[in-house]
């Protein structure tokens, strides 16, 4: 299991992507009939997407440009437990095995953020008003349904 620290991170990314983890992001419209059969508008619109994008956006610069002291931040919480519970040699053998899994989950939480920032990029584009006609989202719904064929 990471350390704490490293949670902490985890955490706090899933809270900045709450909006679009959490909720759907097209919900339907029940102000006029479907066209073309599509009945869908964006929960959020442009600005939204942009505000979140910048949040994820700052926090995945902080753990690029901090990530020695984020990983030294999380040693610390587990060297004085694993030194102070275990023999010498068990102890260093833990710690080595916590920091593997520490680096991994850190490296996993920024490709998970870098894949956020992507698909933050889509929506945004497809909520701008350039993009919002159903039509766009019929071709869409369409090469979807080409390729799951």
């Amino acid at each position: 299991r990471p350390s704490l620290v490293i949670d902490a991170l985890h955490l706090y990314a899933s809270r900045l992507m709450r909006p679009v983890w959490h909720w759907p992001v097209c919900i339907p419209k029940d102000d006029h009939p479907p066209r073309d059969g599509l009945n869908i508008e964006f929960r959020y619109d442009e600005s939204d997407f942009k505000l979140i994008a910048s949040r994820v956006r700052r926090l995945l610069t902080f753990i690029k440009d901090n990530k020695e002291a984020v990983l030294t931040a999380a040693r610390a919480g587990y060297v004085s437990t694993y030194t102070a519970t275990t023999t010498d040699a068990d102890g260093t053998a833990r710690q080595d095995r916590q920091k593997v899994l520490d680096i991994t989950a850190l490296k996993g939480l920024q490709i998970l953020l870098g894949v956020a920032l992507e698909a933050l990029a889509v929506f945004e584009l497809a909520s701008s008003a350039q993009l919002s006609e159903e039509s766009v989202f019929k071709i869409l719904r369409e090469r979807m349904t080409k390729k799951g064929e």
